[in-house]
């Protein structure tokens, strides 16, 4: 660690390409949630939407069970909840204590925008009516969107640093659906969103499973910082490097459905090396390196990530 520089600052330097002393790894980030929107893990039964979720195993997340929207004309009728925002018991407990010195505090909003509507109608009766009732999707879509923009406008009130944002579009192989369709029906309602954070000058953290490199540029024109989670097997992250680099903030990079799960410690240390060398470009900051999905790891595996990055990670990093 730099002698002067504490883990809050450094992080901050990271993401403001400021000049970090190193990758950070340190834990000073807290995230606070709110009620009502979906199941989480250990739950299941119906959300405030109407969704029906049927939980599996208790350490993961439910599945949506249940669509409320059947038909396209009870897609005309759907009117979300009364946007109620309150934080979680445990948010409310943990600000009580929370050295603001020391961490940076985000809120979380997921599911913004595409993975409500299809928790709504259904992923393969959305993506029909995507081309069959696309304007009515349209207006499904705004009225979601003017939920989440009263839910932002509630979050910025709790003084929060940033938001985390998610709503998946990708998958293995390529976007959910063609990137004119993302521009012409996802864009400009989630930027309606976004501007609402940006408006009070927080911080934007947007995570995306899956292939998203058609829409990155838009994902940064729009006011996304951060990009979570440079989803390795997904994209090609060389490709992201030469592209992206000092124009948004990579966090993740390092594979878990293979490296970091099945792999041997010095899979994992040769694939961060590897993610260092592509992503680490800006010699500003710029890199949250660990791994692209939130799952337990094996603890070798894990201290092999964190010894790589302690070890290789100090500016002006490898090339």
């Amino acid at each position: 660690m730099h002698p002067t520089m504490t883990p809050k600052e450094n992080y901050v330097r990271a993401i403001t390409f400021s000049g970090p002393h190193h990758l950070p790894y340190e834990d000073v980030v807290r995230n606070v949630e709110f009620e009502g929107d979906m199941m989480w893990m250990g739950e299941e039964g119906v959300d405030r939407w109407g969704v029906t979720w049927h939980g599996v195993l208790a350490e993961y997340l439910p599945m949506v069970a249940d669509h409320p929207i059947k038909s396209p004309q009870d897609m005309d009728r759907y009117r979300p909840p009364e946007p109620v925002f309150r934080l979680k018991p445990s948010a409310e407990a943990m600000l009580e204590t929370l050295n603001r010195d020391e961490r940076l505090l985000w809120g979380f909003h997921p599911n913004i925008l595409f993975e409500r509507a299809w928790f709504l109608v259904g992923m393969d009766n959305l993506l029909v009516a995507i081309r069959e009732d696309r304007e009515r999707v349209r207006s499904l879509l705004r009225r979601i969107a003017d939920y989440q923009i009263a839910i932002a406008e509630q979050y910025v009130r709790c003084d929060i640093d940033g938001v985390f944002i998610g709503d998946d579009y990708g998958t293995q192989r390529a976007l959910v659906m063609a990137p004119d369709m993302w521009r012409d029906l996802i864009k400009p309602e989630l930027a309606r969103v976004l501007a609402v954070y940006k408006g009070a000058g927080k911080w934007i953290k947007f995570h995306s499973c899956g292939h998203i490199t058609e829409i990155v540029d838009d994902l940064i024109e729009i006011g996304v910082n951060i990009i979570n989670p440079c989803q390795a097997r997904a994209n090609d992250l060389e490709e992201w490097g030469q592209r992206f680099a000092g124009r948004v903030v990579f966090e993740g990079g390092v594979d878990t459905q293979i490296t970091m799960m099945l792999g041997s410690p010095d899979d994992v240390r040769a694939e961060a090396l590897l993610r260092i060398k592509q992503l680490g470009r800006d010699p500003r900051g710029g890199l949250l390196l660990w791994a692209d999905q939130n799952v337990p790891i094996p603890e070798a595996n894990r201290s092999a990530l964190v010894d790589t990055i302690v070890t290789y990670g100090v500016y002006p990093l490898l090339r």
